[in-house]
Formats: structure tokens, sequence, C-alpha cells
């Protein structure tokens, strides 16, 4: 994690750091938080940093989104270092510090498979990994900047998508209603709402929410000011825990690649996912690649022992 503060090897590295400490020059208690947690190495402590200056303010937000789409689009190749493809795990605890300084690894695939037919590139994944990000950070650009986007795959073409699919919404509904009450507004705001509409006005914040919702009060004068997961973003996230169980198991290899495979064998999810991987490994030691042998152990060893139990938990 040092990266940042030692010598950088090349151009490129010289570039981004000074891009990024350009980015928080001008607010001195950031910068000297960001140097002390650079400076011990804490990931943790960094992660939390970036994030709350994101979640608290929306210019270093999107600041932080133009400088990583502006350095992913400069990048030749992406053979150094392709901020889009940093912190491909969105469950890791510091996706942002991972974006930072992460390896750039390429996904295994099968690539002499042709199922008899073309597929389109999927973007689910990148679908998947923004709506869980925004339930549970509430924060679309911080969403988007750590769902691991590469190529021609841009954080503005997944919010394209997640928007014209109905996905996320920034207007109001009952769909959201919760949510957003318990988000934007205070005690205060819902008892004005209530009050102008002649209804009782005591209880506790979550006894107004409903109160409000059981009134069907015209919530057309709302918007939010921030993006929220839909009601068909959430039937798409319960629609494909097998999304999860990707990238909990399968980061090193193809998501478009399993994609085929997946819609191409009959089998139960773990059963098909093991044939996967076995395939892989038969490949690995034909082409006697030693790391490739090792992740498709690794990965057989993980779904093995934890399949079933890390399926039973996200049903």
């Amino acid at each position: 994690m040092s990266y940042l503060l030692d010598s950088p090897e090349n151009d490129e590295d010289m570039q981004l750091a000074n891009e990024f400490f350009e980015l928080i020059e001008d607010d001195e208690k950031l910068c000297a938080d960001i140097f002390n947690a650079l400076q011990s190495d804490d990931e943790e402590e960094f992660e939390n940093i970036i994030l709350t200056a994101m979640g608290s303010d929306d210019e270093f937000s999107s600041r932080m989104m133009d400088l990583f789409e502006g350095w992913d689009d400069d990048e030749p190749d992406g053979e150094y270092i392709d901020i889009g493809s940093l912190g491909l795990n969105p469950d890791s605890p510091y996706p942002v510090a991972e974006m930072m300084w992460g390896p750039n690894d390429d996904k295994y695939r099968l690539d002499d498979t042709y199922y008899g037919k073309d597929y389109p590139i999927s973007h689910d994944i990148y679908i998947f990994r923004v709506l869980k990000s925004l339930k549970k950070h509430n924060n679309l650009d911080y969403a988007l900047l750590t769902a691991g986007m590469s190529g021609a795959v841009t954080p503005h073409a997944v919010e394209s998508q997640l928007r014209m699919m109905g996905l996320i919404d920034d207007e109001v509904s009952y769909d959201n209603w919760d949510e957003f009450a318990h988000d934007c507004l205070t005690v205060s705001d819902l008892k004005d709402i209530l009050r102008q509409n002649n209804l009782k006005v005591s209880g506790k914040k979550q006894e107004l929410i409903d109160r409000i919702a059981q009134n069907r009060i015209p919530l057309n004068e709302f918007k939010s000011n921030k993006v929220l997961v839909s009601q068909k973003g959430d039937e798409f996230l319960s629609q494909n825990p097998w999304i999860k169980f990707y990238d909990a198991f399968l980061d090193k290899f193809s998501f478009n690649d399993f994609v085929k495979y997946l819609d191409n064998n009959e089998g139960d999810l773990i059963d098909v996912t093991i044939g996967y991987l076995k395939r892989h490994l038969e490949l690995a030691k034909k082409e006697m690649d030693i790391a490739y042998i090792s992740d498709c152990s690794i990965a057989l060893e993980m779904i093995s022992e934890g399949g079933e139990k890390f399926l039973k938990k996200l049903k």
C-alpha cells in the first residue's frame, strides 16, 4: 500500500500518484489523514477516509470518478494498471484501496469452446455489483467505482443501462418510500407531511413513515438526492444469487465464459461449476501453468467445502 509514497517505477505510476494528490491537496485535513494511512500502510483506515469523503462531498466523489475513468481511457492496453479492472471483488473489505494499487489479473477462459451460437457480452456482473453496493452504501458513484469495469464497459454505460432497465431510480414512490424516508427525511419532515394532511403526528419515526404509506399521501413532490435501488432492482438481485456465488469463488475466471458454460450444461449450480473448473484444470495441466493449476485447485477445494453452505446463506 506504500505504493503512493514510494518512488514510482514508471511515468504511469508518477502520473496516477500526482493526479490523486492534486485531487486532495485543497483539503488539509483529508491530505493529512490519507498521508497517515498511507504511511502506516493501514488499508482499512484509507478505505474509511475515502468512502467518508465521497459520501459527504458530491464534488469530491465526482472528481474521483473522473480521475479513474480518465486514467482508464489513457492506459495502453491495460498493461500495467487498468483502473476499471481493479477492485474486481466488491466484497473485498478495501475495494477503493485495491483500486488504487491492485494488480490487473487476466481472467481464465475456455477459449476453445464454441456452443453453436454467439453470446453477447453480459453486463450482469457489473449490474449486480453496483446494485449490491448501492443497497449497502447508498452511494452510486462509489458503487460504480468499485464494480470492476474494464475496456469498453464504462461506469457511465452501466449507469445508463441500470436506468434504462428501471433498476435504479431517484423518483420517490411507495416502492422505495421506506428507504427514502429513513435516509432523507427527519422526524420533523415526516410530521410536517402528516400535519399538512390532517393526520396524527405522534409516534416514532417508523410509525410516521408507515402512517404516510397507509394513507397513500401523494409523493410526487419528492425527489431523492440519492439514487435508490428500485423494486425491479431488488428483483434482479433476488433472481440472480448465482452471481454472488461467482464473485465469491470464481473471480479469477471469465464471467462471460462461465455464463456460456452454465447456459449449455444442465445440473445444479455446484455440480456444473465443479465440471467447469475441472475443464479448466485439464487445460491448465496441458499448458503446464503452475499458477493456473493452483487457482483451479483452490477454487475446486473452496466450492467442495463451502459452496453448499454459501448458497444456503444466500437463500
